[in-house]
């Protein structure tokens, strides 16, 4: 049990737990020791008369015995004080009543022994000293005859040369004795010492290895993750080329058509709704190529309070309301917000899909909590994940709904992961996009929820100090169209071609129609355009930043606009990197298409907003 206990103390207790562990045995063995000393003086009690010996040895006994009991009771310095005092005194009533000759020198080099131990080496040394005296005392005493010598067996007993000759002698071997647990103890130290930094060492190790293999954890989750999307991405892009050329059609056409076409005419309502039909396949080809992360242009300065405006006053909020009449949303929108780079519609899907996806968790009614602010962060912020210190555009979708579970809360962005209602509620792509989107925008998410209490959505976006850029007072269709300036259209897409022809003589212009690149390069050695629009994937033959690239050479300064099937992708930036020119997405809405052929005729950057008149 001694040596399990003696195993169980850790370096970190130090030498005093071993000090204390040892007293105890000590204890234990003295009070054997004290007991058969009591029985062997008794029996010599009885033998000789000599009963002064027993009790002194039952005296003595008693306070060992006594800290053997409560050493539970009495803490340990005075448990040794009062053992280490009680050795020196029984030391000294023996070598006064005995003399040299007893158990009273061997006492005391008990004492300084034990001193040394339990109470380190200075203490050691000094109980050496005391003994020495004690030693010289008790040998003037009975050199002078102040002490009786009737029990001494020596005869030298009260001849002081003899007991200076002890008092040298117990010097010498007193520190020695002293001298040798006293380094062995100083030497423990160290080791304990040692011992217990290189634990401190190991800890720290263990930490900073957890804390990696937590990283690495969670980056192997956020791998999964981002894998799931690029496949996700990868997927989408695909098909999003003639989906979206197919698109064209569908959205294009009932436009063109329904601007001649009065709301009396019995055909407006159906095409509407193919239009409407057309617009919802458009949002989820984004919705997806959103997921391959290749779908923002963060070169648009914007406003956060202008776009949460725009959503709360667009179609698919109303009709959100109309699903869900028993919630009401409460808005606090700061003044003088900062402005953040980026994506009007990424952001405007962003903001939409925390609006719906808060007001599904409240099934029995409740309130939505919008709110965006300005938000400097001093230190790095601890949340859902990370928030490095910065100036923010913090903008917070609050519910008090049913709360995210604890088990689904790193499940929320993955694709098609949704507690919804399927085919009521959209996609599963709603979250997904959220996070994607925020971080195309180096932005931050952190999450606040607890079960039946609700959920908090709080996004940062890096705040920056430049201006709006400057827009024109009017967008309606009549002021954005054109006198007649030629437009070369290249696209190898024959129904492409058309509906862009089509729409270009709709708006005013006079549009030249090439289905190669090639043959684009060899008009423009004979005519200048007045602005060129360029299909970026053109097969087969040059594609578009070739077509660019080459008509560029001939015509420095004429300005074009991509246009693509796809999102902005590198070989999109290229062409834009030429300069004097400008993207859009097909399938395009045809007043997106009149302001950037307005804004690129008169030489403005032209960039796409989806927030028209109709909230696309």
């Amino acid at each position: 049990m001694k040596l399990k206990k003696m195993a169980e103390i850790s370096p970190g207790d130090g030498i005093g737990s071993i000090r204390e562990f040892l007293f105890e045995s000590v204890i234990a063995l003295f009070c054997i020791l004290g007991l058969l000393a009591v029985i062997m003086g008794g029996v010599e009690a009885f033998l000789q008369g000599k009963w002064k010996i027993v009790f002194i040895y039952i005296i003595a006994y008693l306070p060992l015995l006594t800290c053997f009991v409560c050493q539970r009771k009495i803490a340990y310095h005075y448990r040794v004080i009062i053992v280490l005092l009680d050795v020196y005194i029984l030391s000294v009533v023996v070598l006064a009543g005995i003399g040299l000759s007893g158990a009273g020198i061997p006492l005391l080099i008990t004492f300084s022994v034990l001193t040394t131990t339990f109470l380190g080496i200075r203490m050691g040394i000094a109980s050496v000293l005391m003994s020495v005296a004690s030693i010289l005392m008790i040998g003037s005493g009975m050199s002078t005859g102040i002490l009786p010598v009737d029990m001494a067996l020596m005869a030298n007993s009260t001849r002081i040369e003899s007991w200076a000759m002890a008092a040298f002698l117990y010097l010498l071997i007193g520190g020695i004795m002293v001298a040798c647990p006293g380094i062995l103890q100083n030497g423990l130290q160290r080791t304990i010492d040692i011992i217990q930094e290189k634990t401190v060492s190991l800890q720290e190790s263990n930490n900073r290895l957890k804390k990696a293999l937590k990283d690495r954890q969670e980056m192997e989750a956020k791998l999964i993750r981002a894998e799931k999307l690029e496949a996700m991405g990868l997927l989408a892009a695909g098909v999003a080329h003639d989906l979206n050329n197919i698109l064209t059609g569908v959205t294009t056409y009932p436009e063109l058509l329904l601007l001649n076409m009065s709301k009396e005419n019995a055909l407006y309502g159906p095409m509407n709704a193919i239009k409407s039909s057309g617009d919802k396949a458009v949002t989820i080809v984004r919705d997806l190529l959103t997921l391959s992360r290749r779908g923002v242009n963060e070169k648009e300065i914007l406003d956060v309070t202008a776009i949460v405006q725009a959503c709360l006053q667009s179609p698919e909020y109303e009709a959100l309301l109309e699903l869900h009449p028993d919630i009401s949303v409460d808005i606090h929108l700061d003044e003088n917000m900062a402005h953040i780079a980026g994506s009007v519609v990424h952001l405007y899907n962003v903001i939409m899909n925390l609006i719906a996806n808060a007001a599904e968790a409240m099934a029995q009614g409740g309130k939505i909590h919008i709110t965006a602010q300005n938000r400097v962060l001093e230190n790095d912020v601890t949340g859902y994940e990370t928030i490095p210190k910065g100036e923010y555009v913090t903008l917070r979708v609050a519910d008090t709904g049913s709360g995210i579970a604890a088990d689904d809360l790193d499940k929320i962005f993955e694709p098609f992961f949704t507690r919804k209602k399927m085919g009521r509620s959209g996609t599963g792509l709603g979250m997904s996009i959220v996070l994607g989107s925020v971080k195309d925008h180096h932005g931050y998410i952190d999450i606040e929820t607890s079960e039946n209490k609700g959920t908090h959505f709080i996004l940062y976006f890096p705040a920056t100090k430049e201006a709006l850029p400057a827009k024109p007072e009017s967008s309606e269709l009549d002021t954005l169209k054109g006198r007649g300036q030629l437009i070369l259209l290249v696209d190898d897409v024959k129904v492409q071609r058309t509906i862009g022809e089509t729409v270009l003589r709709n708006l005013g212009y006079t549009p030249i129609c090439m289905d190669s690149g090639e043959k684009a390069i060899e008009f423009c050695q004979a005519e200048k355009p007045d602005l060129m629009i360029v299909d970026m994937i053109m097969d087969p033959g040059i594609d578009g930043y070739e077509t660019l690239k080459a008509i560029r050479d001939i015509h420095p300064d004429l300005y074009a606009i991509i246009v693509s099937g796809y999102s902005e992708t590198d070989r999109v930036k290229a062409a834009l990197e030429l300069g004097s020119s400008n993207f859009i997405k097909k399938p395009y809405a045809i007043e997106d298409f009149a302001m950037a052929l307005h804004m690129c005729l008169n030489r403005y950057p032209y960039q796409s907003s989806a927030l028209d008149k109709k909230g696309r």
